[in-house]
Order: C-alpha cells, then structure tokens, then sequence
C-alpha cells in the first residue's frame, strides 16, 4: 500500500475506532500515512494516521452557522 492511499485532500474521515470526525489535510507520497486536522476542546490539533486505521465518513455533513 505504499505511496496509495484512498483519501484526498478535504475528505472527512474518522478512525474506524471512533473519535471525532477529521478532515484530510494531505497524504504523505512516500508512506500510507494521512495528515489531519479536527477541533477538541476549542483546540484544532493535527496528526498523522496510518490510512488502513481510517475510514470515510459517508452521508450529508453537518454545517455550522455563522
């Protein structure tokens, strides 16, 4: 699985254990590694997932007012 990974930039995924949802802020070419980003506790954080420990998350995504 080196170097393919089935998610792009600005997909929103969630780790198939739960947790909050995340969005894809890159891949890194040179492994099966995700970059991303989501907010807790007012926080946004950042961080790097092996891609077989995520999964897309389907159906109409939530908005948030402004």
């Amino acid at each position: 699985m080196r170097g393919t990974v089935p998610f792009k930039v600005g997909d929103l995924v969630r780790l198939k254990t739960g947790g909050p949802d995340m969005t894809v802020e890159g891949v890194d070419p040179r492994s099966p590694d995700v970059i991303c980003t989501w907010v807790a506790e007012h926080v946004q954080r950042h961080g790097r997932f092996k891609a077989l420990l995520l999964q897309k998350v389907e159906g109409p995504q939530p908005t948030t007012p402004r």
